[in-house]
């Protein structure tokens, strides 16, 4: 059996698809209407390592391109989102920033973790871990170990 090779695909002019000795770039969405459809990453191996799911942020504009990210610059987001018989609106996420200044090997960052209340459609951040290590739940600046700021207010 034969065995072709692609290099790019296009659909309407624009380039959805590209193949690269790295990898595969992918512009755009994938989308299914299986039941079960999913992105499943596996690894056969004979080692100790299991599947990696990375997500890369540069300012460089150029794919592959080296620039240093800023303090504050969202590195990676995943969102949960449910149809509300309208549109697509978001009921969680965990969001990746940069948490300092980077600096050479240097990448301080934080993880955020929101949902969103019932009867609106804002995520509402619960959960923050700083490049310190520092837990804050009903905080976004926790300044120790671990932080849970309470609301009292009933009225």
């Amino acid at each position: 059996m034969a065995v072709s090779t692609i290099d790019a695909l296009y659909h309407s002019g624009s380039e959805k698809l590209t193949t690269t000795s790295d990898g595969v770039n992918i512009q755009g969405a994938i989308t299914s209407q299986s039941p079960n459809s999913g992105v499943l990453l596996e690894e056969y191996a004979a080692d100790a390592f299991g599947a990696n799911f990375t997500m890369r942020k540069s300012r460089n504009a150029t794919i592959g391109g080296q620039t240093a990210v800023a303090s504050g610059d969202t590195l990676g987001n995943i969102t949960f989102q449910g149809s509300d018989g309208d549109e697509f609106v978001s009921g969680a996420s965990i969001q990746s920033f940069v948490d300092g200044t980077p600096g050479n090997n240097d990448m301080p960052g934080n993880l955020v973790f929101k949902t969103t209340p019932d009867g609106s459609s804002t995520l509402t951040e619960r959960l923050r871990i700083t490049s310190a290590g520092n837990v804050g739940v009903g905080t976004s600046s926790p300044s120790s170990s671990y932080k849970v700021t309470i609301d009292n207010d009933e009225s």
